[in-house]
């Protein structure tokens, strides 16, 4: 039961954020769920085609790859060999919650 309770609150959220959320929240979202909740890690590996990544934000991939240069460029994240760096947790923190 708890489980599934959990499970449940997971969806609602989900759905929340893909209604909700501009498409910068919806990166930085998953970035830090990537970081936070499936790897566990910083850096992480990309296991993920950038065009999955944003299949799984509800965007189209030349919009998820401008929102992740502008993190980039921002120094926000960073990005070597095939790893993801959050060089900024608080900032995308933030842009995930107000976005």
């Amino acid at each position: 039961l708890e489980f599934s309770s959990k499970k449940s609150i997971h969806y609602l959220n989900r759905i929340h954020s893909l209604t909700q959320r501009n498409v910068h929240g919806r990166v930085a979202e998953l970035l830090l769920y990537l970081s936070k909740d499936l790897h566990i890690a910083n850096p992480f590996p990309q296991i993920i085609s950038k065009h999955d990544m944003a299949a799984y934000s509800h965007m189209n991939k030349d919009t998820f790859i401008r929102v992740i240069k502008e993190f980039h460029i921002e120094k926000i994240i960073d990005f070597q060999n095939d790893y993801i760096s959050i060089l900024d947790h608080a900032k995308l923190e933030m842009i995930c919650n107000l976005a």
